[in-house]
């Protein structure tokens, strides 16, 4: 082959490349290529991390235009008029004599479970709040939950139910007694749930809050070793020592086991709040996927730059929010744009 022949061929190479190659990859780059993810995709969504903040929560609820927060030394409650990763404003704060175990609010009105002594309710309308009435409970307050205008406080052994209708006047309405040590609680608009250290769990009928009603007495194996539970309308989360969530729908106050959740970390803190849930492990924040409640998923995981183990999370509206002793992170939950 002369050299005429060669250099022709060579033009004859390259003007095929233009004509077919490079049409074939802009073809190509305009193709849309989804690769399978690890959780299931829940419309799109996927979890931002926005930043950290030094605001030492132990606890955080949100009460009209207000975030309320117990400090990590279990002394402070402290409102907030916004709370960002960049920027706090600061309403009020309100120290306490005794150490605060647990704490609730309703329309500026923050009730504070103290072990040493009850129930604490204080003024929170004004930038000084105040003491504003207390009650005294002869047993360790631990947890403190409102249901209308009553208040359910957990101690070690008993359910005490208080009426708060007048603020300035708290009034013990009734008591329940359990033969072992309480460990969790949670309620709704007509039953009180309890959890004691031998993993059996109660639904108390509290409809009528001065006569309240054992419903349910459960235990069972697949009930062993479980750390706390939360409820989502007709369904119980039961966080279980291992890190595995196990579910139960209850029908007319009995429980009826449907599934569980394992993560690929172990698991120390849970919340519910509608179709979303999280799970929390020392460094990590699962988003739940329970918009079908008897196939619930993982559907989404971050893995934040934290500190110190994380051990307490919620989720309000579109942001997640997880703590330790020494930081609060916000977690964004974006959606793709279609």
């Amino acid at each position: 082959m002369d050299a005429s022949t060669r250099v022709l061929h060579r033009y004859q190479f390259l003007a095929m490349i233009r004509k077919y190659f490079f049409p074939v990859l802009i073809f190509i780059s305009c193709l849309k290529f989804e690769f399978e993810s690890p959780y299931e995709d829940l419309n799109g969504i996927y979890l931002q991390w926005m930043g950290e903040n030094h605001a030492y929560v132990r606890k955080m609820i949100f009460d009209e235009d207000k975030t309320y927060t117990l400090n990590t030394n279990r002394k402070t409650i402290t409102c907030y008029s916004y709370i960002f990763p960049d920027s706090i404003n600061t309403f009020s704060s309100y120290v306490s004599s005794h150490t605060i175990a647990d704490f609730t609010v309703n329309k500026g009105f923050v009730y504070m479970a103290t072990p040493s002594f009850g129930l604490e309710i204080i003024n929170f309308h004004s930038q000084e709040p105040f003491l504003y009435s207390t009650l005294a409970i002869n047993d360790s307050t631990a947890l403190i939950c409102l249901n209308n205008s009553c208040l359910c406080l957990l101690s070690s052994y008993r359910l005490d139910i208080v009426d708060i209708s007048e603020n300035h006047n708290p009034k013990k309405l009734s008591e329940y007694q359990f033969q072992n040590r309480t460990l969790w609680m949670e309620i709704d608009s007509i039953y009180a749930y309890v959890l004691t250290t031998d993993n059996t769990f109660h639904i108390i009928d509290i409809e009528d809050p001065a006569n309240p009603i054992l419903r349910l007495q459960y235990c069972n194996d697949t009930m062993s070793a479980l750390s706390m539970f939360t409820i989502n309308k007709e369904f119980v989360y039961f966080l279980k020592q291992s890190g595995s969530i196990d579910i139960y729908e209850t029908v007319d106050a009995t429980l009826v086991f449907q599934t569980s959740i394992s993560a690929p970390d172990f698991i120390t803190y849970m919340a519910i709040c509608g179709n979303y849930g999280i799970a929390i492990s020392s460094d990590m924040v699962f988003l739940l996927n329970l918009k079908y409640p008897t196939r619930p998923s993982i559907c989404e995981a971050l893995k934040l730059p934290v500190n110190w183990y994380l051990d307490y999370g919620l989720v309000n509206d579109k942001t997640i929010y997880a703590s330790n002793d020494i930081e609060l992170h916000f977690i964004a939950i974006r959606e793709i744009p279609r």
